[in-house]
C-alpha cells in the first residue's frame, strides 16, 4: 500500500506541474459538448428519429452518457500501456523493476490514479450536462450504472494487459490498442445508436463487450432501469470479464 500511495502521489505531482494540460482537456471537452448540444438542438425541431426513441428522443443526453461512460473504457484500455511508455521514455522501467517492486504494483498505481481522474471527469461531464445544458437525469439508477462500470473496467483492463504485453513483445506501440478503442467507440454507439448501422455491422456490434455495457449504462441513467431489469446485460458483462480477467 505504501508503494501504491507513492506512485499515486507521483502522478498527482506530475499533474499539478502541468496545469495547462488540464485546462486544455476542459476546453476540448466543452467544445465537444457545444457541438453535440447544437446537433441535438437541431434534431429537436423536427420529428424524433426512430433510433433515438428508446433513449427518450434527446440526442444530447444520449451522447453525453456515451462520452462520460466511454472514459472508463478508454482509461482501462490505455492505462497500462501508458505506464510502460512513460517509464521507458524516462528510463526508469528497468530501475524500478530491479527493486522489490513488481510490474503489477507499478501498473496498479497508475490505474488507480487514472480511474480516480476518470471518475471525476465523468462526474463533471454529467454535472455540466445537467446544470449548464438542461439534461434530465432525475430518474437515473446510479447503483446499476456503477455496477456496469465496474464490470466494464474489468473487461478492458484485461484487454489493456494484452495490449501492454504486445508492446513489450514488439518493442513498439501495440496495434491492438487503437484498433480496439476505435472499434469499441464505433460499434458500441457512443455518438449514434447502433440501430442506424447496416444489419451486418449490427451483428458485429452485438459481439463487442462495450456495446452491452453502454446500452446498460444508458438504460440505467436515461430509462431508470434497475439491476433486475438488466440481468441479460449484466450476465454478458460478467462472462466477458471472466474471460479477459
Amino acid at each position: 500500500m505504501g508503494k501504491l500511495k507513492a506512485f499515486i502521489k507521483r502522478d498527482w505531482q506530475l499533474s499539478v506541474t502541468y496545469p495547462f494540460s488540464l485546462l486544455y482537456q476542459i476546453g476540448q471537452t466543452l467544445a465537444y459538448f457545444l457541438s453535440f448540444f447544437f446537433i441535438g438542438k437541431m434534431l429537436r425541431g423536427g420529428e424524433v428519429p426512430v433510433a433515438l426513441m428508446p433513449y427518450g428522443g434527446d440526442y444530447f443526453r444520449f451522447v453525453l452518457v456515451g462520452i462520460a461512460f466511454s472514459l472508463f473504457m478508454t482509461t482501462a484500455l490505455h492505462s497500462i500501456s501508458q505506464t510502460l511508455d512513460f517509464e521507458r521514455a524516462h528510463g526508469t522501467l528497468e530501475a524500478i523493476l530491479l527493486t522489490p517492486t513488481s510490474f503489477t504494483t507499478l501498473a496498479l498505481g497508475k490505474v488507480c490514479w487514472d480511474f480516480g481522474t476518470a471518475t471525476v471527469q465523468s462526474a463533471l461531464y454529467l454535472a455540466a450536462g445537467v446544470l449548464l445544458f438542461g439534461v434530465h437525469l432525475a430518474g437515473a439508477r446510479w447503483l446499476s450504472a456503477v455496477i456496469v462500470m465496474l464490470l466494464t473496467t474489468l473487461i478492458f483492463l484485461g484487454l489493456g494487459m494484452i495490449s501492454a504485453g504486445l508492446t513489450l513483445l514488439l518493442r513498439d506501440a501495440s496495434p491492438l490498442e487503437p484498433a480496439l478503442g476505435w472499434a469499441s467507440r464505433f460499434f458500441a454507439g457512443v455518438y449514434f445508436p447502433i440501430a442506424v448501422l447496416p444489419w451486418p455491422l449490427r451483428k458485429i456490434a452485438a459481439w463487442m463487450p462495450f456495446t452491452g455495457a453502454l446500452e446498460a449504462a444508458r438504460k440505467s441513467l436515461i430509462s431508470g432501469m434497475t439491476g433486475n431489469l438488466l440481468k441479460k446485460e449484466l450476465w454478458e458483462l460478467s462472462a466477458f470479464s471472466a474471460i479477459f480477467r
